[in-house]
């Protein structure tokens, strides 16, 4: 295999994987800043395409990656583990979402408390996965 595909890859890479970061951070910026939830449950719905779409990619680059230098080690199956438990946990957040009436402020209250946890969770794993497969 070239070491410019190999490096090409990578670059796309690493550029997915930061760029992973935005979504959450944003998300968690509504949670703390809006007031009203059909305006909060309408900006992260806004979010949720480009949460996937990077998500998706990194994990696929990063599988992709391991393959063509033939060593799916230790980092790589975190990496596929973490990429799994976050896109479980964005279609938990949605099924969960979805059935919140607009009355119901318990409800909407407790959401929200998850959420925030949920998103926090996303960036904290994030952040311990670039730093130990990309600086350790």
């Amino acid at each position: 295999m070239p070491a410019a595909i190999l490096l090409e890859t990578l670059g796309y890479h690493k550029i997915f994987a930061f760029l992973l970061f935005v979504p959450p951070a944003l998300a968690l910026l509504f949670l703390f800043q809006m007031r009203s939830f059909p305006h909060l449950v309408r900006r992260i719905r806004l979010l949720t395409p480009a949460y996937n779409f990077l998500l998706a990619s990194a994990v696929f680059t990063g599988v992709i990656l391991a393959f063509m230098q033939q060593n799916y080690s230790l980092n790589a199956m975190i990496m596929s583990f973490v990429g799994a438990v976050m896109a479980c946990n964005e279609i938990r957040r949605y099924k969960r979402q979805r059935v919140i009436a607009s009355y119901d402020v318990a409800e909407q209250g407790a959401f929200i408390a998850w959420a925030k946890k949920k998103y926090a969770l996303d960036i904290v794993l994030l952040l311990v996965l670039v730093l130990l497969t990309f600086y350790v």
